[in-house]
């Protein structure tokens, strides 16, 4: 896909992390260019740097996703990361991601609403337990049924 600097400027804006630099009408296209290549380190002291349609976290080299799948079960949001060659992140990219301020990139989502894990729990009965974030808290949990009956987010990542 062949991005254009217009489409490219769209994007960064509607980063919550350049919203407050680029309020500024006189913000030049040079200077957007550039805050897009410099580290956003967060209040817990990690670097985050903007990718192509996401933000890498510099330590554990896990790219996050911008775009995002609303209100599906635990199946569909596994199938809607690996359509685009990606994946749901597992429950400790997720407590990793979170202890790396990952809810300060993302201001916009990541402080409220669920979003769905790869990570399952296995149990001898007949429902095993799928794993989620809640972004209000900051903690994952886990839900019956593989998820199969809840409607989360998704937001994948890739390595």
């Amino acid at each position: 896909m062949k991005i254009t600097l217009l489409s490219f400027i769209v994007l960064l804006m509607s980063s919550s992390v350049f919203a407050e630099t680029c309020k500024d009408p006189n913000t030049s296209i040079k200077q957007i260019e550039k805050l897009s290549s410099t580290p956003i380190k967060t209040s817990k002291g990690f670097e985050f740097v903007r990718v192509k349609d996401g933000w890498k976290d510099k330590t554990s080299g896990l790219t996050w996703f911008d775009e995002t799948d609303k209100d599906v079960n635990r199946y569909d949001a596994g199938e809607y990361c690996n359509k685009k060659g990606q994946m749901l992140p597992s429950e400790d990219d997720l407590k990793t991601a979170e202890q790396h301020g990952i809810r300060e990139i993302f201001k916009k989502d990541m402080n409220a609403g669920k979003f769905w894990s790869q990570s399952v729990v296995l149990d001898p009965h007949p429902t095993d337990y799928s794993i989620y974030f809640d972004a209000l808290n900051g903690k994952t949990d886990s839900i019956g049924n593989r998820g199969m009956d809840h409607f989360f987010n998704a937001r994948c990542v890739s390595k």
